[in-house]
């Protein structure tokens, strides 16, 4: 068994504010960024995420090591 972890810095916003995602993407901004995640694009999202980081540290260790 394998855990990977990754996290993503940044606020919550006082004002909810665009009209992706789901949970708390509408008042979470990350750090360095002027949008929330629900205003930003799902492949802008999807790059800097927490679980696009998590998913990559999986590939990496257990995916990549098994490609020729």
């Amino acid at each position: 068994t394998r855990y990977f972890e990754a996290r993503i810095d940044g606020q919550i916003v006082w004002l909810s504010s665009g009209n992706h995602g789901h949970g708390y993407d509408h008042i979470f901004q990350p750090k360095g960024e002027i949008q929330t995640f629900a205003e930003m694009t799902n492949s802008k999202k999807n790059s800097i995420s927490h679980r696009a980081q998590a998913f990559h540290a999986f590939r990496t260790s257990c995916l990549e090591e098994h490609i020729p």
